[in-house]
Order: C-alpha cells, then sequence, then structure tokens
C-alpha cells in the first residue's frame, strides 16, 4: 500500500539529539535524528574516535563498539579526556552479528551506537574478507537495519588513506542518512574540517571547523 501526501508539510520535523559539540551538530543539520545512521571518514589521526567517544560520553547510556583497538587504548584516551567515568559501555570484538545480538539482549538499547571501524568488522554469513567492499556493505546492511528498527542513532567510522582511498566509502555513502568527513589544517595542525557531504535531514555541502586540544575537540575560539 502507498502512502500518498501533497507537498505541503504535515508532520512535525524529527527531534534533534544535541551532541554537546556546535559544530558537529551543525553539520547534521541539527543534531542526531533517532534511528539514523552517519558515516564519519577522514584522515588517520583526524580525531574521529575522540570526537566520537566525546559525543557518547556527553549522551550517556551509550555503546562503543570497537574492532580497530584494544580496550586500554580506548580508556587510555577517555582517561585524557577526562571523561573515563562517563555512562558509556566499551565493546572490543569484530563479529558485528555477536555484537547485535548482545545489544538486542540488553533491557533497553543504548542511546547512541558508535562503530569503529566498518571495515574491521566482519559479518560471518559473508565470505568475503574483512575490509573489502562486500564485506563493508554487509556489515553495514546489519547496522542499518538495527539503527532503525532500535531508534539508535549511530554513527559508523569508515577509514580512508591518506590517498583518500577507503573501502567503498562512496559505495556505502547511498545506504547511510548522512556522511561527513573531519580532515586536518596543513597549516593549522590543531584545527580540524567537518565537511558534510550528504545529509537526508538537512543540508549538505557546508564545512564546520574544531579545534584539537589536550581535552579534546572543541568549538573554534
Amino acid at each position: 500500500m502507498l502512502d500518498w501526501s501533497t507537498l505541503r508539510a504535515t508532520a512535525p520535523p524529527p527531534p534533534r539529539i544535541p551532541t554537546g559539540l556546535r559544530p558537529l551538530d551543525a553539520a547534521l543539520g541539527g543534531g542526531l535524528v533517532p534511528g539514523e545512521t552517519v558515516l564519519l571518514a577522514g584522515d588517520p589521526g583526524a580525531g574521529k574516535s575522540t570526537l566520537l567517544l566525546q559525543v557518547a560520553a556527553h549522551l550517556g547510556n551509550a555503546v562503543y563498539a570497537t574492532a580497530e583497538e584494544r580496550a586500554f587504548m580506548v580508556q587510555g584516551r577517555a582517561q585524557r579526556l577526562g571523561i573515563e567515568n562517563a555512562e558509556v559501555r566499551l565493546a572490543v570484538g569484530g563479529d558485528i552479528a555477536r555484537l547485535l545480538e548482545d545489544l538486542a539482549a540488553l533491557k533497553q538499547p543504548p542511546a547512541f551506537l558508535v562503530i569503529d571501524s566498518v571495515q574491521a568488522f566482519y559479518d560471518p554469513a559473508c565470505r568475503s574478507q574483512p575490509g573489502t567492499p562486500n564485506a563493508c556493505r554487509a556489515v553495514l546492511a546489519r547496522i542499518i537495519a538495527y539503527a532503525a528498527r532500535m531508534n539508535v542513532p549511530t554513527v559508523i567510522v569508515c577509514q580512508i588513506t591518506k590517498g583518500n582511498i577507503a573501502a567503498g566509502p562512496k559505495a556505502m555513502e547511498h545506504a547511510v542518512d548522512a556522511s561527513l568527513h573531519l580532515s586536518s589544517f596543513r597549516a593549522l595542525t590543531d584545527h580540524r574540517a567537518l565537511r558534510t557531504d550528504k545529509n537526508r535531514y538537512g543540508p549538505a555541502g557546508g564545512t564546520e571547523v574544531l579545534q584539537m586540544t589536550a581535552a579534546g575537540l572543541v568549538t573554534l575560539r
């Protein structure tokens, strides 16, 4: 059955969840939308993991799932940022099916989910090697289905090389609701550019600027 309507707005815009960082909220079009999936690509060392760990700590009841790093690495970053006591559960391992099964078993879904990174996770039902385009698409499909079903805003890290090449970020971009890119400035090494490449819930094409400090990424003063 089709849902027919007109071009006149008959429903309120989706609710927004502030991330605690004004530039990130602006890049997303006002904040996170419940159930949306966001692809965050970026240069190595630009601060993707730092950014998302800060957001997870700000929102609380969050899950940070990593197949890129060991637990002590993420815990050490949290300690340096002063957020080690935040309400964030850390999951380490690359099996996306097991992760989503464990999340489904929780009494309530997380308020925010981070997947770091899509190239490092694998789907047991997919025979392709982790990091290949087929494997990334299989992992991404599972994440998108979970986020939409459980209404959990989810950010998926996508690693790229210095040549701006990754295992299909452009191919994956069509499947997610928003796609952001975090990069460093050559001249201002403590500045970061956050570009919106795609956004189903707001404008795209803009760039926000953040500053990397000892306390993490902050709004540029």
